[in-house]
C-alpha cells in the first residue's frame, strides 16, 4: 500500500480525487484502491517545552539560563491525537509513503517529523504540490521525487524550529516585552 499523509484535509481530498482505483472514504483517510491518503492538520507534534526536560525549569531563574537541550525531544499535540494515531496505523500497512507537505521547507518538516516520530524507515517520496486543480496535481505526480532529495529543506526546517524555541522561549529573557538573546 501506498500512504500518502498530507498537511491538510482540503489538500487530501484534492488529491484523492486524481487518484486511480475505487474511492471510499474512511475515518482521517480517502481510500483510492489499495491506497490511503491521510491528513495531519498543521503540527501533530511540538516541541517539548523546558520543564518538560526538567522539572527545575518550570520557573524562570537566572540559575537556569540558557537551557538548550542536548537532543531536541517532540510530544504529541493532544488535540491532534487522533489523527496520529491514524496516521501511526497506516504506516503499519504501508509499503511506501508520500510526503505530501505543502511545498516549502515548513510542510517538509511537518510530514518527516511525524515520519520521524513513528519511526517509519520505509520508502518515502516527495510529492510537491502547488494548485491543487487537478491538472497541476496530474503534473505534480509525474514529477514526484525521492524524499531524501529534500532532506537540506527538513534540515533547515528543523533548525528554525530549534531557533523559534530558543528565541521565543520565555526562559531567555527579563520578561516577555525584552527581546534579547542571551548567550
Amino acid at each position: 500500500m501506498k500512504l500518502y499523509i498530507c498537511e491538510k484535509a482540503s489538500l487530501a481530498r484534492a488529491l484523492a480525487d486524481v487518484l486511480p482505483g475505487e474511492k471510499t472514504k474512511g475515518d482521517d483517510c480517502i481510500r483510492r484502491g489499495g491506497d490511503v491518503v491521510a491528513w495531519a492538520s498543521g503540527h501533530l507534534l511540538e516541541l517539548f517545552e523546558p520543564e518538560d526536560y526538567d522539572e527545575r525549569y518550570k520557573r524562570w531563574s537566572r540559575d537556569t539560563l540558557l537551557y538548550v537541550p542536548e537532543q531536541w525531544k517532540l510530544k504529541e499535540i493532544p488535540r491532534t491525537k487522533g489523527l496520529l494515531s491514524g496516521i501511526r496505523k497506516f504506516l503499519k500497512e504501508a509499503d511506501t509513503v508520500v510526503n505530501v507537505g505543502d511545498a516549502d521547507r515548513e510542510g517538509t518538516l511537518l510530514i518527516n517529523e511525524i515520519l520521524d516520530y513513528c519511526g517509519w524507515r520505509g520508502k518515502t517520496e516527495r510529492l510537491r504540490i502547488n494548485d491543487m486543480n487537478p491538472g497541476a496535481i496530474r503534473r505534480a505526480l509525474d514529477a514526484i521525487k525521492d524524499n531524501e532529495h529534500y532532506r537540506g529543506e527538513y534540515m533547515a526546517g528543523r533548525a528554525r524550529l530549534y531557533a523559534d524555541w530558543l528565541v521565543g522561549n520565555p526562559r531567555l529573557y527579563k520578561n516577555r516585552d525584552e527581546v534579547r538573546i542571551l548567550a
